[in-house]
């Protein structure tokens, strides 16, 4: 008898067939339903926006690079951004230069460091106009890492606003970070001053034979870029050098006023240095006193002074700073002084003055 083959379903020894047709239905039934939530999946996917195309990027606007700076960066890389920096001085200008900075590498958001001022600002879109705007204002203070934790929960605060629909642009204004727990100084300074006038005593004493005199020194210091500018000092007479020789006795007073270039290598919230250099004019008053069968006269004479100064100030109150000033020049020609035609002495080669007074911060 031929072998045959098994069959598929065997029920009371007879072959049923239309069990297979039942099974490969069920089978199509559910790879139908298989592929219709795949497909549902799939458009719900392509539905989502890409993650690559949201803006990240954060420009932080520093003309140096100090520790506040490096842990800003680090803060904002923390929280995902991408932070690109520029080393122009960028930070004090308008919105207009912070926007056209901004659009260039598409930042969400700016941060501008203005030490001359002592403030850290945020710049962020305005997304019903499109423009970029002052967001908020952190004070520069002695802890870098406080000043920039402050800056980036700005930044964040900011971005949170733009991005919630209930955020009106029309009336939001620039907040300013507060210390929160930590408490305020009582006094806080606003910052390097960029426009002062100093007031002081200032002892000057001279290459020569002549004694220390004494002096009034006014000087003005006006910033007119974040570490440039000018500067103006004056001396008025207070006393006179005297000197003695056999002939008689000598007195000198002058006065010397003296315009030049400042730069401001350091400028921090509480203490500045800076530097000067100029070109001046003194006038020397000299009188003499003669002794018996000598004569005396009183003589003006004017001469160019050229200068270089050094100063530091410290900060007392809101507008006063404590200043002390070291001031070198050069009297061209040099003076020189006769008793009974005889040179007994010079003066202004060279010429130092010592001052310390009061500085008032103008701007």
């Amino acid at each position: 008898m031929p072998k045959r083959d098994r069959p598929i379903a065997n029920i009371g020894g007879r072959q049923r067939p239309y069990l297979d047709l039942a099974r490969a239905w069920v089978w199509s039934i559910r790879a139908a339903a298989i592929a219709l939530v795949l497909s549902s999946l799939s458009a719900r996917a392509n539905a989502l926006p890409p993650q690559h195309s949201i803006p990240r990027t954060i420009l932080l606007v520093d003309a140096g690079d100090d520790p506040m700076s490096m842990r800003i960066i680090a803060e904002l890389g923390a929280l995902g951004f991408e932070v690109r920096t520029t080393q122009r001085s960028s930070a004090t200008g308008g919105d207009s230069e912070i926007e056209l900075l901004s659009r260039t590498i598409e930042a969400v958001a700016t941060i501008g460091v203005d030490r001359a001022s002592g403030e850290v600002r945020v710049w962020t879109v305005d997304k019903a106009s499109g423009q970029m705007g002052l967001r908020a204002v952190v004070a520069i203070e002695r802890d870098p890492a406080v000043v920039a934790l402050r800056a980036v929960e700005a930044v964040r605060t900011s971005l949170n606003e733009i991005a919630s629909p209930s955020a009106d642009a029309s009336t939001a204004r620039a907040p300013v970070a507060r210390a929160g727990d930590r408490p305020a100084p009582a006094a806080p300074s606003p910052g390097p001053p960029s426009l002062d006038v100093s007031l002081g005593p200032a002892l000057a004493a001279s290459g020569g034979t002549s004694d220390i005199s004494s002096q009034a020194m006014v000087s003005l210091h006006w910033l007119l870029r974040p570490r440039w500018g000018v500067e103006i000092t004056g001396l008025a007479p207070i006393g006179r050098a005297t000197w003695q020789e056999n002939e008689g006795t000598a007195s000198l007073t002058f006065g010397l006023v003296a315009a030049g270039v400042h730069w401001r290598p350091l400028a921090m919230r509480w203490c500045t240095f800076d530097l000067g250099a100029g070109m001046g004019a003194a006038i020397i008053h000299t009188e003499g006193s003669p002794n018996s069968g000598f004569f005396g006269r009183e003589q003006d004479t004017l001469v160019a002074t050229p200068l270089l100064r050094m100063g530091y100030a410290v900060f007392i109150a809101w507008s006063l700073w404590l200043r002390a000033d070291v001031l070198g020049a050069v009297a061209i020609p040099r003076p020189v002084f006769a008793f009974a035609d005889r040179i007994a002495g010079s003066w202004g080669q060279p010429l130092v003055l010592q001052s310390l007074g009061i500085e008032f911060v103008l701007r």
